[in-house]
């Protein structure tokens, strides 16, 4: 059982590491050189730290209106770097 969640672990130090990673490389390459607009990178870090409360924090609730706006939000912003990656790819 200590081999199982020493690997899961392992696992989620990586999973954070390249989560960290993505999202540092969201705002090198794609909003520094303006390809995406600042407010897109604000969402994504918004999410981000959303989703990092949820997963790590202990009974983290969000509101129906609140979960509902993020959900539209990250359908445009899909939307946009669907764009991106058919333009650039």
């Amino acid at each position: 059982m200590k081999e199982e969640q020493a690997r899961a672990e392992v696992v989620r130090y990586w999973m954070d590491k390249a989560h960290e990673a993505l999202k540092a490389a969201v705002h090198r390459c794609l909003v520094k050189t303006g390809e995406l607009d600042p407010s897109w990178g604000w969402f994504y870090d918004l999410v981000f730290n959303a989703r990092q409360r949820g997963d790590y924090q202990e009974l983290v609730e969000f509101s129906t209106e609140e979960a509902e706006e993020l959900i539209l939000q990250s359908e445009q912003f899909v939307s946009i770097m669907n764009i991106l990656l058919e333009n650039n790819g």
